[in-house]
């Protein structure tokens, strides 16, 4: 029973230790402070915030990216996307799906072409369009897990990663997309 009891203390322990990082600013009080429980009846309403930078509209215009090796690619590619909207990419084997996504999320260096987050150019990879002010790319890097990553690269944030992502392993595709994640939700408060 003590072994039990000791086991779960230190579960306690380390969940008050992440949600103190979690509430980084927040007074320690808050942590135990009580709360009404709605155990019966209705819930009351909560609140869903929505971020000024939230995507609501994206524009591709002539997107265009050929592989160094073989020539192929896509070419001209524009389309425009609404918030709420369903759209499937389909094709061919080989017709260029995967190129054409991995070219929007930045994940390959466009030859040319525009893509517009509520109407604003995108430039950077990790911030997909949030204004940079509102964005702490260091915290999110940090939080994916990144920056040995970027240490090992030639020009760290201004590294192209190179056709199909060949710079990047699996896992450092992985890391890109949760730092990606983490600068766009704000969810980087450790």
């Amino acid at each position: 029973m003590f072994g039990s009891t000791f086991a779960r203390f230190k579960q306690l322990a380390f969940s008050f230790d992440r949600m103190r990082k979690v509430m980084r600013d927040a007074p320690v009080e808050d942590l135990v402070a009580h709360s009404p429980i709605y155990m019966d009846g209705d819930v009351p309403p909560v609140p869903q915030p929505r971020p000024a930078d939230r995507l609501e509209h994206l524009e591709v215009r002539d997107l265009t990216f050929s592989h160094p090796d073989s020539g192929r690619g896509i070419e001209g590619v524009s389309l425009s996307l609404e918030c709420g909207t369903f759209t499937v990419v389909t094709g061919r084997i080989g017709s260029g799906k995967t190129t054409f996504l991995r070219a929007l999320l930045g994940l390959l260096h466009k030859d040319r072409g525009q893509i517009l987050w509520n109407g604003k150019l995108i430039n950077e990879n990790l911030p997909m369009g949030l204004p940079e002010e509102g964005v702490d790319l260091d915290t999110a890097i940090r939080a994916a897990v990144l920056e040995e990553d970027l240490g090992d690269l030639d020009d760290g944030l201004d590294t192209m990663i190179g056709p199909k992502g060949l710079r990047l392993s699996g896992g450092q595709m992985q890391r890109t997309a949760a730092a990606r994640m983490f600068a766009g939700t704000g969810v980087v408060r450790l």
